[in-house]
């Protein structure tokens, strides 16, 4: 069908280019070119050259393999440190909502192709590449979290120390007393 359509587009091309063309000179001294006939009958037929010009397409291969200096020819670790900067390790965050943010701190900054990995109480919760990482709806309570920068090969180059933080959020069972006024 698309053979078809490409065969009909040609066909169309090489009728229009059958066209006479004229050339002449206006009164205002401007040329012009029209493929109908001045009205004063003085023009020059144009003899145009129907040659078919083609260009042959540039040879493509499939892409090589980067060179291999990446990092399986690297005897010494990528990264120096990673460290979970925020929250700190014992800190008490007041999120009602349970919105909290995560800072990372990845020294040297993360690679092309690398992934940081965030789990919190031993589940993955982000997988990408940022060091600053919101997390929504965090539970009330005590959690442990710790980072890992995981390479294209899947290896983990590096592993943050874990932290500890509270997050505390209002409870709709806490009810506050009363207030009493004495006479």
């Amino acid at each position: 069908m698309k053979r078809l359509a490409v065969m009909l587009c040609l066909l169309l091309f090489a009728a229009s280019a059958q066209a006479t063309i004229y050339r002449w000179i206006n009164a205002q001294g401007n040329v012009v070119f029209s493929d109908t006939p001045p009205t004063n009958g003085k023009a020059q037929v144009l003899q145009l050259n129907n040659s078919l010009i083609t260009v042959p397409a540039p040879q493509t291969s499939a892409p090589s393999a980067p060179p291999a200096t990446s990092r399986t020819q690297r005897q010494t670790p990528v990264y120096r440190s990673l460290t979970i900067t925020s929250p700190t390790n014992g800190q008490a965050i007041r999120a009602n909502n349970g919105d909290i943010s995560i800072s990372l701190n990845l020294t040297p900054t993360l690679l092309p192709g690398d992934r940081i990995h965030l789990f919190m109480d031993g589940v993955e919760v982000y997988s990408g590449t940022s060091t600053q990482i919101p997390l929504n709806n965090v539970n009330r309570g005590t959690h442990t979290a710790y980072a890992a920068v995981v390479t294209q090969t899947g290896l983990t180059a590096i592993r943050s120390q874990g932290v500890s933080f509270t997050v505390l959020r209002h409870s709709i069972l806490f009810h506050p007393p009363k207030a009493t006024i004495h006479p």
